[in-house]
């Protein structure tokens, strides 16, 4: 409990001696990514959040030092899920740069634009030098009529302007 607002606690990753803890849907959502100095894990001390996005939960948070022509450091990726797939609002994931994790930059989103609730589970990795995301917008497929699918694999070498490069349905791809 911080500041009297209790947080539901989703997925967790450790980066650098710091805790990342997505939030879940607890409150009405808009949880952010908690992050707490784990340097005395006798003493977790909460030192930010960040992520907040109106009308949605960031269950998902994975963070990786990239280093590319136009960011070098390190780099969150924050998964955003509308809390009403009839919102207005917007689901997707955030990038944040974490270099400093007590004072964390946003630097980009990308927008999940099937009309499902966003992202409800990502990895952010670096192949070949080259930073990537992989989401799973769930039902992507079937809230866009077949225009969108439920996996993305975004380029994020450059933050603030992810480009989606390649998509899927994964059920296309099981023998039956």
């Amino acid at each position: 409990m911080k500041d009297g607002v209790k947080n539901s606690t989703a997925d967790v990753y450790s980066y650098k001696g710091y805790a990342y803890l997505g939030t879940h849907t607890r409150n009405g959502g808009e949880g952010g990514v908690r992050v707490f100095d784990m340097k005395d894990p006798a003493n977790p001390k909460e030192v930010t959040s960040f992520g907040h996005h109106e009308g949605t939960w960031q269950e998902k948070v994975i963070v990786k030092s990239v280093n590319t022509p136009n960011f070098k450091g390190d780099l969150a990726a924050v998964s955003v899920q509308k809390l009403d797939r009839d919102s207005d609002a917007t689901g997707g994931f955030l990038l944040y740069d974490v270099t400093d994790p007590e004072n964390p930059e946003k630097l980009g989103f990308w927008e999940d634009t099937s009309g499902a609730r966003g992202t409800h589970e990502l990895y952010l990795f670096v192949q070949n030098g080259k930073p990537y995301v992989m989401t799973a917008n769930n039902y992507a497929d079937y809230y866009s009529h077949g225009e969108q699918m439920d996996v993305h694999l975004v380029d994020v070498s450059d933050p603030a302007n992810p480009e989606s490069i390649y998509q899927f349905d994964p059920r296309d791809h099981i023998d039956e």
